[in-house]
């Protein structure tokens, strides 16, 4: 996978990471324990597509 990182008042740079092979489950795993602890805060805007909630207090 590459990832860029841009800066417009910077330099812009590159590098390529390995993820693991279950870094989708573990994400997903995460995003659920998210959803439990504060369920108001993020919501699905389109399948497997999170947001911050726009009633979400800060």
């Amino acid at each position: 996978m590459c990832v860029t990182i841009n800066d417009p008042d910077r330099r812009s740079t590159f590098f390529w990471i390995r993820p693991q092979d279950d870094w989708i489950q573990d994400h997903r795993v995460r995003l659920d324990r998210l959803q439990q602890v504060w369920p108001s805060e993020v919501i699905e805007t389109a399948p497997m597509v999170y947001e911050w909630s726009p009633d979400r207090r800060h």
